[in-house]
């Protein structure tokens, strides 16, 4: 589970766990001195009092200062040190979906869109290329049912930048 978090402002995302989770949450995010600066990690591996297997908070930064840029970037440099081995899904827990929000859910749509990215040309085994042993994006956020649009646009987006990306890393002479 990841949880995207604003500078000094985490624990209103986990407000759902349980109290035990909790508890814990916070006793190892103050040892560790997480504070939600951008691309600060902390990842708490099997928390007391739930069945998540490892909860991932991600630090954004200041609310005042998110540009899609930054946002993107933050996600880039995190998501790799998420992934394990025989991860089958990425949830994310978002904050409720708002104007300002928005970045924040379409930044992590793009991000994941780059980390999947593989540039099919290379010569390496097929496995690679299996997207059903990739990890799938789940976002978990209040609301989700007025996101499908969007989901669908930024989706649609990440797809046209892929296929520049495989334009742009074609042979010269597989182009003309």
């Amino acid at each position: 589970l990841i949880t995207p978090c604003f500078k000094d402002a985490w624990s209103s995302l986990i407000a759902s766990f349980g109290t035990a989770t909790i508890e814990h949450c916070q006793q190892i995010i103050s040892d560790e001195d997480f504070h939600g600066d951008s691309a600060e990690l902390v990842i708490i591996h099997r928390p007391a009092g739930s069945k998540i297997k490892k909860i991932c908070f991600v630090g954004l930064g200041e609310q005042a200062n998110l540009t899609f840029s930054n946002l993107v970037s933050t996600f880039n440099k995190v998501l790799p040190s998420i992934r394990t081995r025989h991860c089958h899904a990425l949830h994310i827990l978002l904050p409720k979906y708002t104007p300002q929000t928005r970045l924040i859910y379409q930044a992590t749509v793009r991000a994941f869109s780059n980390f999947q990215y593989v540039f099919k040309g290379y010569k390496t085994t097929s496995s690679d290329f299996d997207m059903s042993a990739r990890p799938k994006l789940i976002l978990l956020c209040e609301q989700a049912q007025h996101l499908n649009q969007k989901l669908e646009y930024w989706s649609a987006e990440s797809a046209g930048i892929r296929l520049a990306k495989d334009l742009a890393n074609a042979a010269a002479n597989d182009c003309t």
